[in-house]
């Protein structure tokens, strides 16, 4: 939404801009009413994957980057989200800039507790570093919509960078291989 006019949304809702303006005073207006609806979901999205019960508390971490990844309606959420909140543009609103950081520090939070409960050795670390490979993968979809690139090969980086970082020797043993591949 962040690259759209008014008059390509319109045209997408079927509506008019006298619709759109009796509505909604600007297009940060349109955006602050759909976030909490996107975070909402996200929000749900990831309740239920932390509340799964399963014997390897790390694949809670897989699935969830993998949910965040596979949801085009969230990833175009975001990806939008991501692109706002790094290019922070004098015209957006503060409230919405404001909100906008609150749902990924959200984000952030969520693989954080994961990481916590899975034993992760620097949990911050590998939060921040999720973070930074959904952002790519969400400012690839926006510049190149494609599930080329960084999209096809994100869930196995992630899946790497989760079972590297856990304190189980078996997952660790992929940090040796890794490691091996640079010397």
């Amino acid at each position: 939404m962040q690259g759209a006019s008014v008059r390509e949304i319109v045209d997408v809702a079927h509506t008019n801009k006298v619709s759109f303006y009796r509505h909604f005073a600007s297009k940060d207006a349109l955006i602050a009413e759909i976030l909490p609806k996107v975070a909402a979901d996200l929000w749900k999205l990831s309740d239920s994957i932390a509340a799964k019960c399963v014997d390897d508390p790390g694949s809670r971490l897989e699935d969830l980057f993998r949910a965040y990844l596979s949801n085009g309606d969230l990833a175009i959420a975001l990806g939008c989200l991501f692109a706002k909140v790094a290019t922070t543009e004098s015209s957006t609103d503060a409230a919405i800039q404001k909100y906008r950081v609150a749902v990924l520090a959200g984000i952030r939070a969520r693989f954080l507790e994961l990481a916590v409960t899975s034993s992760i050795i620097d949990a911050g670390k590998l939060a921040d570093a999720l973070i930074l490979l959904l952002a790519g993968v969400y400012r690839h979809r926006l510049s190149c919509l494609g599930k080329t690139g960084p999209e096809s090969d994100a869930g196995p980086i992630a899946r790497v960078l989760i079972r590297s970082s856990s304190r189980d020797p078996e997952s660790r043993a992929v940090r040796a291989v890794v490691g091996g591949c640079r010397r």
